[in-house]
């Protein structure tokens, strides 16, 4: 939640180049134009990927970023 939250702050309020439109289980859903997208996935896939202090082990979950489909569907297959 606290990555989502970065992310929404930065690349949607303050840079204005993505709009996140859903957050459905482990998925965030949004869009940007193409000519963004090669700037704004790395920051994605470095941010969901921050680990998290846990029991005094750092534990980090990996994501595989999707994108570049005009519909939801399209990504899942």
């Amino acid at each position: 939640n606290a990555a989502f939250f970065d992310l929404w702050l930065r690349l949607q309020i303050t840079e204005n180049i993505v709009r996140f439109k859903a957050q459905v289980h482990d998925d965030i859903i949004g869009q940007c134009k193409p000519e963004h997208e090669e700037y704004v996935i790395p920051i994605i896939r470095e941010r969901m990927a921050r680990g998290i202090m846990v029991r005094g082990r750092m534990m980090v979950i990996p994501n595989d970023a999707k994108w570049g489909a005009l519909d939801w569907k399209a990504l899942k297959d």
